[in-house]
């Protein structure tokens, strides 16, 4: 577990749509060395654009999916 802020996750310079080699895209956000994605930043997504705090960020702004995180099931990493 990681402590971060809400002025972080809102931060635009830390907004990022992630990769995954099925090719599925989503929302992301690259907070110093973490990155939340899936199920969580689409959640954290909505609820920010729901509550009008979504600040103006660029969406083509794409990263892939580390390989560190390809392989994580029911939070476990190798």
């Amino acid at each position: 577990m990681h402590k971060v802020t809400l002025g972080e996750l809102l931060d635009p310079a830390n907004r990022v749509r992630v990769r995954h080699p099925s090719g599925y895209v989503g929302p992301a956000f690259c907070v110093r060395d973490l990155i939340v994605w899936g199920f969580t930043a689409g959640l954290l997504a909505r609820i920010f654009t729901a509550a009008g705090w979504d600040q103006p960020w660029d969406a083509r702004r794409v990263i892939e999916l580390p390989m560190s995180l390809r392989d994580v099931r029911r939070g476990q990493l190798d």
